[in-house]
């Protein structure tokens, strides 16, 4: 075999070895550009994920616990922080919750002072909604307790107007349907001359200057009698 055949055929492999390599480069490239197209959609999903998810973090922090964030979505980390934002945002209602239900008890405070006497002061304003969770528990503790007679006093009550004095009537009168006695205690000077100014009557309702005096009545009238003990040195 000639040099120029040897050459001719040398050639020919090289030439074939350089299509193969082309080939095995467009594939190459091909992938590339595939994983690359992959890896940008996955970038582009994280970061619209990790967007919703700091608005809905933002609504949380504002109190809005109504919001949930996504947890069935392709993404496993957007997944995992789903599941971690939303257990939180149930914690913390929860917490939001029983903190209500705290502040609620403590706003109405009814005190069993006697068998058969509740007592509940009032402090601070008492507005439709208060009133409403006032009567609520009143008349479940008239019911838990048999309580026969009910003191509410309003000394501490900065403030009575129509719709104050409409929300106390409504209580006292479902203090009567339960089957005890309703008194009103701790009417202030300055409340009274209020009321007086604006025409408000609170009519059928016993009423008392203080709790104090309501007290002796609720004794007087279950007949038990209140003996003052001295002192030593008195």
């Amino acid at each position: 075999m000639s040099d120029k055949t040897n050459e001719k055929n040398k050639l020919e492999t090289l030439e074939k070895r350089v299509q193969e390599l082309e080939k095995e480069n467009a594939g190459l490239k091909a992938t590339l550009e595939q994983e690359a197209q992959e890896h940008e959609k996955v970038s582009m999903d994280l970061a619209i994920g990790l967007s919703e998810a700091f608005v809905v973090l933002q609504k949380i922090s504002q109190g809005d616990f109504s919001v949930r964030a996504s947890e069935d979505v392709e993404n496993e980390l957007l997944a995992r922080l789903g599941v971690v934002i939303n257990r939180t945002n149930d914690a913390l209602s929860a917490a939001k919750a029983q903190t209500q239900n705290m502040i609620k008890e403590l706003a109405t405070p009814v005190i069993r002072v006697w068998d058969e006497v509740l007592v509940l002061p009032l402090i601070g304003t008492l507005d439709s909604q208060r009133a409403q969770h006032v009567m609520e528990t009143l008349l479940e503790r008239i019911t838990k307790d048999g309580a026969r007679i009910v003191i509410l006093d309003i000394t501490g009550v900065p403030y009575v107007d129509s719709l104050v004095a409409a929300n106390i009537a409504q209580t006292m009168e479902a203090v009567k349907l339960v089957g005890a006695e309703g008194m009103l205690t701790g009417i202030r000077a300055q409340v009274a001359q209020t009321l007086v100014k604006m025409g408000v009557k609170i009519t059928g309702v016993e009423t008392k200057s203080n709790l104090a005096e309501g007290l002796k009545e609720a004794f007087r009238r279950l007949g038990v009698k209140a003996i003052q003990e001295k002192q030593p040195g008195d």
